[in-house]
C-alpha cells in the first residue's frame, strides 16, 4: 500500500498537467489501462520484491483514475 501510496502522491502534478493537457477521456482510459495491467502483473508476483514495481505503477494509474473519477461526478450531477 505504501509504494502505491507515494507513487500517487509524487506523480500527482503530473496527471493535472496531463489532464489539462489531454482530455479527460483519454487521461482516464490511459490511467484505468495502465491500473488493470499491473493488477495483473502484481497478480503474477513470487516474491515481495517482484510485488513492489508494479505496485508503483499501479499507483500512477490509481493516480489518474481516483481524481479524474471525482471530476467527472461533479461534472455529470451538477452541470447538466
Amino acid at each position: 500500500m505504501t509504494a502505491l501510496t507515494l507513487s500517487s502522491i509524487v506523480f500527482i502534478s503530473v496527471m493535472g498537467v496531463l489532464v489539462n493537457r489531454f482530455s479527460r477521456r483519454h487521461a482516464l482510459a490511459g490511467s484505468l489501462v495502465i491500473a488493470a495491467l499491473s493488477g495483473v502483473v502484481t497478480s503474477l508476483a513470487l516474491t515481495f520484491e517482484e510485488l513492489l514495481s508494479p505496485r508503483v505503477v499501479q499507483g500512477l494509474g490509481y493516480n489518474g483514475v481516483m481524481p479524474m473519477t471525482v471530476t467527472l461526478l461533479g461534472d455529470l450531477l451538477w452541470n447538466p
